[in-house]
């Protein structure tokens, strides 16, 4: 017969932090973080692409190679987050996200302080 003792040690909640894998799963159930890639090397796109689709909270969306292209696919997709190359073969990236900006205001960015005064349209 079990005792009131063999419950209350059974039904003890765990201090254990959760596993990578557990903590994986839980992520997988949510809607993943939708990203947008653009960067002109067809090589770099497809290794960013197999990082992200490789990570089950996350999904590429779409991917673009030039400025003016990756302004039509934001409006088209509207991505969790952009990564976005400067050195572009139309436009540069941060012309490319000024336009995206203008658009939709509520796009936030993320960057090095070089590229921060330019994003703000400041000087």
């Amino acid at each position: 017969m079990i005792s009131q003792a063999d419950i209350q040690v059974v039904s003890r909640p765990t201090t254990c932090t959760p596993t990578t894998t557990e903590r994986r799963r839980s992520m997988s159930q949510s809607e993943p973080i939708r990203v947008f890639s653009v960067d002109d090397q067809p090589l770099i796109r497809g290794g960013i692409a197999a990082l992200i689709n490789d990570e089950p909270d996350m999904r590429m969306i779409a991917q673009a190679s030039n400025g003016h292209d990756a302004i039509q696919k934001f409006r088209q997709h509207r991505p969790d987050v952009t990564l976005m190359d400067v050195r572009l073969p139309d436009i540069s990236g941060i012309e490319a996200m000024i336009a995206i900006r203008s658009d939709f205001s509520r796009a936030t960015w993320r960057s090095g302080a070089p590229w921060r005064r330019a994003l703000e349209g400041t000087s």
